[in-house]
Parts: structure tokens; C-alpha cells; sequence
């Protein structure tokens, strides 16, 4: 990613009905100077600054006000209600359509009052379709259905959303594989509050207690408990000695039969939750479905490594083996057994607690504000011009990647040219800085195998955060390159101070009809492109002119870069 992003005067609205983990894309704008406004169902702004009813609500609300500035923030309490009551009056099938109607309600409180000249809105799944019509001046031609489902509605919402961001790679999985294109979805890992969580002093040792398992969290068939307890009950059959803890609320149901394995904790604070983290050995999370689990995060602050399935998003944070441990979904034999050689290799589950609490420190809510900037600042780059040149035994891809508005140009050590199924990275002396944005020459075989999926790449560590395919004019003079030899640059040795000197370029084509791309700097900042279609077996010539501005007596240097070599030429600044 590239080591600074900028938004300039940029402003973008965030909106949630209630707040999982919007306000931290929100104070990472607001940090940024492009926060227009944060919408929301959780009452965020400081009580000093409101009325007396909504210093009530905030001392009802579970969750800290913010120290965004009020002006920035508006509410509106329906989801948060709709739902406390749904909860209280309702079974729990009935409490979740509930739930949906009062987000559809908060999703047009907010199309309702849209501003018009916002250059960006982020919304939250269920609770984006209608203020993304109002975003896209989209008059749907019939209401919604009233009885359409849910999933069908966020489909409607992502077919109006530009860009979508996930918050785990299981998450961004799930979205291509639904047919979402895959350039269109980003993967930003969310971060934790880590400030309470950190290993015990000193580390945990094994002891005679037996082994213990930890899970935290509502334990319910969506987080995988039915398959845990099961998985619990088969190595006590077996004579394994272990616990397994359950801290947090339950559906008492599923612990009808539970074995004597199980101790329920029930709820418990920070405080408590750290000190059950450090008296127990594993975390484990067998979630049928788990966008993230923020807890893996929390547990490997403290130390814990983890045992996630292959359905929580959080696995994407674990090392295998060195960290923690990616088993199958709902497989109660896989469960067990990587269970099994837990409590049977105590020493070596120890010895992983530093690399586990290393682990999580890269996600931590500071780390996640850095990510959400750098990959909204790239969504708007515009431009990747490439060209070829070639010598006897290599070619060069020239690239001149440009951005504008909220964009951000690449850094060159980010971007790769993936030609022959390989990444190749730019020459680190061919890297010149233009206004708007960089050209780099990037390395090829004279020989190489060019494919449908030739295209520039912009890399970070997660992966690919934009891509631009190579022409097929220019796959083709990949496949079969020109060569230019005997190039020479002539740079007058004398420059008139303020003036454009002269400069000539000549070169031998031996290889076919083909372009030449090259750039001339000077020291006193002058800037050329030079850009030639040169015929086969001939000479071409180019005459051109750069400026110089400097005062009389400087001494200056003349660079001609193309791509796989690098000519430069003295000169002297004197008066006119």
C-alpha cells in the first residue's frame, strides 16, 4: 500500500442503525480531515454537549459515547428500540423481522436527508438500498416487495454499491463466489481494543489442571457449540481429561445434555473475561458462519491460541501450527481430534503464546483505520499507460500509472506486471516521479508466454487492491518485441539560464515496427516525455526541448531514461 494516502477536501457520510464497527471507519475519516458526517442508532455524541433526554438514553446505552465532534454526529433510535422491544416481546423468528423493518426504516431516515454534494456514503449491509438509490438519483419504477427476503435485498444493495468492502478474505470469498466481480471487493480485517488484553506475567506454564478450552460469545448453533459439546463429550468417552468454559449468554437448550466437561461462566466483564483468558490453554471458535470473530483477536492478545473453523473470518490471523489451528466446519471427528493433541502436547501449545500475542498486534483499531484510508484513497485511480521496448536478450514494460481526486498513486515497490503467470517487479533505477503519478520500466524475458491475464497490479500485503489489463496491441509486441539498438542523447553542454535547450535522441530499429517511450529530467527540474513510433530497420530521430530554470553558475545534470538503460549528460547554467 502506499506509505501515505491523502483525501484532500473529500468529505463521506457513514451510516449504521446501530454501530458494530462503523465508528472506527468514522474516526479514521474524521482523523483524515473527510468525515462529512456520522449517522447513527447508538447514541455517540458527548452527553455534555445534548439535551437532557438524550443524556438519558446515553446512560441507558451499553455502548461509550465517542470523542468524534457533535456537530458530526446525528442519530436516530429506531433500530436500537425496535429491537430492545422485539427482544422483550417477541420469539426470536418474529424478533429478527423486526429487526430488519426498524434497519429499512433507519435506511430511509437516512436516504430521506441525504445531502447532495457528498463525494462518498458508506453504509452497512441491510440498512443501505434505499440511501444508495438516493446516492445514484435512482427512482425504482415500483416499491420494494414487502416480502422480499433478506438476502435479496442486500443483493439490491451491493448491484448499487461501487465498491464493497469486507471485513475478512472469508468474507470477500463469499461475495465473489455470489458473483460479485472480485476488482469490486476489498478485504479491510477488523481491528480490536487490545488496551485490556495482553499475556499473563509470567507466561502460562503447563500445570496438573486439567487442559482447558475457553469460548466466548453466545453459544448457539451458529457459533458451532452443538458441534463443540459433541466433540467435548467424545474425548471424555475417550478418558481425554480436559474443560471446556463457555463465558457469555447461551441457548440453554443445547446444554440440556451438555458433559461433565462443561463449566458456563455466563457474562462476564473485561476484567473477568482476561483473567478467564489467562487461566485457560485454548481458544476455540467452531462457528458454522463467523464474518470475523473479533474475539480470536482479543484471546491471541492475551496469549491464546486458537482453534477456529474453516467458517470464522478471523482464521485469516492465524499461522498454522505456529499460532493456532483452521479445522473443518460443523466436523465433530476434526474438532476432537485437533483437541485430542492439544491436551496431549501441552508444552507445545504453551510455547506458542508469544507468537499468538505477536499475531494480533496487526490488528489492532489503529491498524484497521491506517488499512480503511490507504484502500478508500486507491478507489478512484485513473490511468495505467503502458508501452515496450526491447534489446537482444530482454524487454521492458514502460508504465505510467496516474490518480486524481481522492486517489493515491501506488508506491513503485507496490505494483507488478503479472506476464507468463509470474509477478515481475519494477527496475529500482528506472522509477520516475511525474506529476499526478510515476513511471516505471519493469524487467521481462525477450521470450515469455503472454496470456489473456497480462495486466498491471497494485499489491499490498493483503493481496490485489487494483488491476489494469495490457492492451492486446501491446500483449501482442510482447509475444513478438521490437529491439532498439544504438540509441544516443546529445544534451547541450551549455544552457542559457531560463531557457529550453535543445536536446536530440536517435535510435536503431532492428526489431519491427514498434514505440519507444523515454523520459528526460534535469537537475533544475525539467521534465520531457519523449514518445516515438518507430518503423523496422530504420534510424529515427527526435528533437525536443526541456526546460531549465536555474541561475548562472549552476552546474546541472541531464537524465535520459528509457527503458533498460539510464543516459545522462553535464551542463552549466550561464546568462543569456
Amino acid at each position: 500500500m502506499p506509505e501515505t494516502s491523502t483525501f484532500a477536501s473529500k468529505q463521506v457520510l457513514v451510516t449504521h442503525p446501530g454501530r458494530q464497527h462503523s465508528h472506527q471507519l468514522a474516526r479514521a475519516l474524521h482523523e483524515q480531515s473527510a468525515l462529512f458526517a456520522y449517522w447513527t442508532g447508538v447514541p455517540s455524541a458527548p452527553a455534555s454537549e445534548r439535551g437532557p433526554l438524550y443524556r438519558r438514553f446515553a446512560r441507558w446505552s451499553p455502548q461509550p459515547t465517542l470523542d468524534l465532534p457533535a456537530r458530526r454526529i446525528r442519530h436516530c433510535y429506531v433500530e436500537p428500540l425496535v429491537r430492545r422491544i422485539a427482544d422483550a416481546l417477541c420469539i426470536p423468528p418474529q424478533a429478527i423481522v423486526w429487526q430488519h423493518r426498524a434497519m429499512e426504516w433507519f435506511d430511509r431516515w437516512c436516504a430521506w436527508q441525504l445531502p447532495d454534494d457528498l463525494d462518498a456514503v458508506v453504509c452497512y449491509e441491510n440498512a443501505a438500498l434505499h440511501t444508495f438509490r438516493t446516492a445514484h438519483v435512482y427512482e425504482p419504477v415500483e416499491s420494494p416487495d414487502a416480502h422480499a427476503r433478506i438476502n435479496a435485498h442486500k443483493d439490491r444493495e451491493i448491484a448499487l454499491a461501487d465498491h464493497t468492502l469486507t471485513v475478512s478474505e472469508l468474507a470477500q470469498e463469499s461475495y465473489v463466489e455470489g458473483g460479485v466481480p472480485d476488482e469490486q471487493v476489498t478485504t479491510v480485517p477488523m481491528g480490536a481494543d487490545l488496551t485490556d488484553f495482553a499475556p499473563p506475567e509470567p507466561l502460562r506454564t503447563p500445570s496438573d489442571e486439567p487442559f482447558t478450552f475457553l469460548f466466548v460469545g453466545h453459544a448457539g448453533r451458529r457459533k458451532g457449540t452443538d458441534t463443540l459439546l459433541a466433540a467435548s463429550r467424545r474425548l471424555h468417552e475417550a478418558g481425554i481429561p480436559h474443560r471446556v468454559a463457555f463465558a457469555g449468554d447461551a441457548d440453554d437448550a443445547l446444554f440440556h445434555d451438555a458433559p461433565p466437561t462443561v463449566d458456563r461462566l455466563g457474562y462476564l466483564g473485561t476484567d473477568e473475561l482476561v483473567a478467564a483468558m489467562h487461566r485457560t490453554d485454548v481458544l476455540v471458535l467452531p462457528s458454522r458462519h463467523d464474518s470475523f470473530g473479533r474475539v480470536v483477536v482479543e484471546a491471541m492478545a492475551t496469549g491464546l491460541p486458537a482453534l477456529v473453523s474453516e467458517h470464522v473470518g478471523a482464521k485469516q490471523v492465524l499461522a498454522e501450527g505456529e499460532n493456532g489451528w483452521v479445522v473443518p466446519a460443523e466436523n465433530v471427528d476434526a474438532l476432537a481430534e485437533q483437541m485430542r493433541w492439544c491436551v496431549e502436547h501441552p508444552e507445545q501449545v504453551a510455547a506458542m503464546q508469544n507468537r499468538a500475542a505477536d499475531a494480533a498486534q496487526a490488528y489492532t483499531w489503529t491498524a484497521y483505520r491506517e488499512r480503511v484510508t490507504d484502500v478508500l484513497a486507491t478507489r478512484q485511480v485513473v490511468t495505467a499507460d503502458s508501452a515496450v521496448v526491447a534489446t537482444e536478450d530482454r524487454q521492458y514494460l514502460l508504465v505510467t500509472v496516474e490518480g486524481e481526486g481522492m486517489s493515491a498513486v501506488p508506491a513503485p515497490e507496490h505494483l507488478r506486471a503479472h506476464v507468463g503467470g509470474e509477478d515481475h517487479a519494477p527496475a529500482e533505477n528506472l522509477v520516475v516521479p511525474a506529476d499526478g503519478g510515476i513511471r516505471v520500466a519493469v524487467e521481462l524475458p525477450l521470450s515469455v508466454d503472454v496470456g489473456e491475464d497480462a495486466e498491471l497490479r497494485w499489491m499490498d500485503g493483503g493481496g490485489t487492491v487494483a488491476a489494469w489489463q495490457i492492451p492486446e496491441d501491446q500483449r501482442s509486441v510482447l509475444a513478438d518485441p521490437p529491439a532498439f539498438q544504438d540509441v544516443s542523447f546529445e544534451f547541450p553542454a551549455e544552457v542559457v539560464s531560463g531557457g529550453f535547450p535543445t536536446f536530440d535522441v536517435t535510435l536503431h530499429n532492428t526489431g519491427g515496427p514498434g514505440p519507444f517511450h523515454a523520459v528526460v529530467t534535469t537537475s533544475t527540474g525539467g521534465e520531457k516525455v519523449v514518445r516515438m513510433d518507430v518503423d523496422g530497420d530504420t534510424l529515427a530521430g527526435h528533437t525536443a526541448h526541456v526546460a531549465v530554470d536555474a541561475d548562472p553558475g549552476t552546474e546541472g545534470t541531464a537524465t535520459f531514461v528509457w527503458g533498460f538503460d539510464r543516459i545522462e549528460r553535464s551542463f552549466t547554467v550561464v546568462e543569456g
